[in-house]
């Protein structure tokens, strides 16, 4: 005997799932028979009784599929790999399918632009599911596209932070080279050894605070 309306859908049984309570006695648990070819849409009910040949002996026409428990238990994991989602009516009665065909959970797909390609990879920073197109870096540290431009906004590259740097390496300081330079050339040109002497000074000592100041740029 059905303990649930007989014509109802399969969607419609496993949002009731919750509702059965407890699930065996005298050692025989409820038990979900859909008529195939299974889909959410499928004529379903819950009955107390050990399939026969695969299908439910008091109403043939109804092929086993699973038991309320472990019914139960493949959405858990359903919703486990998806970051505690819970699923529709419909996606949960496609992920029981799945495991009633094939003995596996459904696989994950790919959440990217809706392209529906089997997972191969799950984001290291946001734990999306990617399929191998929209993953990017070796899977074990792979990150989506959404997180990979993420990264790429907020740390720029390391030409631009060197190129950064060196412009703004030194402060005031920056202009004692030049400075020295100048002496050089303005000692050699009056012939003033003195004058020549100090641009060097002014130079060597530049020099060192400018490249002091990008090293630090650089490690910030």
């Amino acid at each position: 005997m059905a303990e649930l309306p007989a014509r109802r859908t399969l969607a419609d049984i496993v949002a009731s799932l919750d509702a059965l309570g407890p699930a065996g006695v005298g050692g025989v648990g409820r038990t979900i028979f859909a008529e195939p070819p299974w889909g959410p849409d499928s004529l379903a009910v819950v009955l107390r009784e050990d399939p026969h040949c695969g299908r439910a002996a008091t109403m043939p026409t109804y092929a086993y599929l699973l038991e309320v428990d472990h019914a139960s238990e493949v959405l858990d994991v359903w919703s486990s790999r998806r970051a505690g989602a819970v699923p529709s009516p419909a996606q949960a009665a496609e992920a029981l399918i799945h495991y009633a065909a094939h003995d596996a959970h459904q696989p994950m797909t790919c959440v990217h632009y809706g392209c529906g390609r089997p997972e191969s990879a799950t984001c290291s920073t946001c734990g999306r599911s990617m399929c191998h197109t929209h993953a990017a870096g070796p899977a074990s540290a792979a990150r989506c596209p959404t997180c990979s431009s993420s990264s790429a906004v907020a740390k720029p590259s390391t030409a631009t932070s060197v190129a950064g740097a060196a412009r703004g390496s030194g402060g005031p300081w920056s202009v004692l080279p030049l400075t020295g330079a100048v002496g050089i050339a303005l000692g050699v040109l009056i012939q003033s050894w003195p004058v020549a002497a100090g641009g060097a000074c002014l130079l060597v000592i530049g020099t060192c605070i400018w490249l002091g100041a990008f090293v630090q740029r650089i490690m910030e």
